[in-house]
């Protein structure tokens, strides 16, 4: 077998999987914060000023905008998805 198929020594995978918990960290005993929708998704970004982009600067910030809607919007739907939002997270008791 050549030497680059050859699995590392159970040394190095030990090793690896420290640095990996190292770096990432341990898991985290609580529950995850819950997640709420933006107001302005915008306005981190816009707090920058506007696109050094002399002639086309207004487009720019529009595409922009719609750009950090959207992406705002998918990552709602993925807290969603994963019940983090706050509905998820305060269930109402079934009523009979």
């Amino acid at each position: 077998m050549s030497r680059s198929r050859r699995r590392p020594a159970a040394k190095r995978q030990h090793a690896d999987r420290e640095a990996a918990r190292k770096f990432w960290g341990e898991v985290p005993a609580d529950d995850p914060p819950v997640v709420r929708l933006t107001g302005d998704p915008t306005a981190m970004v816009l707090s920058l000023g506007a696109p050094p982009l002399r002639t086309v600067e207004r487009p720019a910030q529009e595409a922009f905008a719609k750009l950090y809607n959207r992406a705002a919007a998918m990552a709602y739907g993925l807290a969603v998805a994963a019940k983090l939002d706050e509905a998820s997270a305060d269930p109402e008791p079934p009523t009979t």
